[in-house]
């Protein structure tokens, strides 16, 4: 009943920098003393709401945090691998090409700003695209797609990388595009 104040408690114990706890080694399967970072630990968490299997298990995952256990986190994050459903290669040589060379320290702060995750993740995103190969993309490429034809696009209603708002913006540049809804999923 008190998510958002407990989340709130575990992330300000992070202030003072990595939090230690005991874990069970994946190999050994014995208990293991590891040191938690905030940016492992709200990356985990932000990935977690991809979708509704594994959010479901938020608020459990949260109170346990906040009662310095972080086993349920560590269980969740290791049986669904959570990050671990991309192609790690494929997505950096995709996004290091047609997303993060549009990205602006501007957008950086307005769109982290009041974050639980901050900009941790996108200055991560831009330090391992300063390594990896990638094209050279117009800028052209990011002007909204304009068509007549037929477009169905499905939206989860909690889906947390492409939103419903932002479907129904793209909707506005293709006249027989139709959207559907669905309440409750990701």
């Amino acid at each position: 009943p008190h998510l958002r104040e407990e989340f709130a408690t575990v992330l300000k114990r992070f202030d003072g920098g990595s939090l230690t706890a005991s874990l069970t080694n994946p190999i050994t399967h014995e208990p293991q003393s590891v040191s938690i970072t905030r940016g492992n630990f709200v990356e985990r968490i932000r990935l977690m709401l991809y979708t509704t299997e594994t959010a479901r298990f938020l608020p459990w995952i949260i109170h346990s945090a906040y009662r310095n256990d972080f086993l349920p986190f560590e269980a969740i994050s290791m049986r669904y691998n959570t990050g671990g459903i991309l192609a790690r290669g494929m997505y950096l040589s995709v996004t290091c090409s047609e997303s993060i060379p549009f990205i602006t320290e501007k957008d950086i702060r307005k769109e982290t700003r009041d974050t639980f995750v901050g900009d941790y993740r996108v200055r991560a995103h831009l330090d391992a695209c300063k390594e990896w190969p990638k094209g050279d993309i117009p800028r052209s490429y990011i002007d909204p797609v304009a068509s007549s034809v037929p477009v169905l696009m499905v939206s989860g209603d909690l889906d947390a990388s492409v939103t419903p708002a932002l479907a129904a913006d793209a909707l506005a540049h293709l006249p027989r595009g139709r959207q559907v809804k669905i309440r409750y999923y990701g």
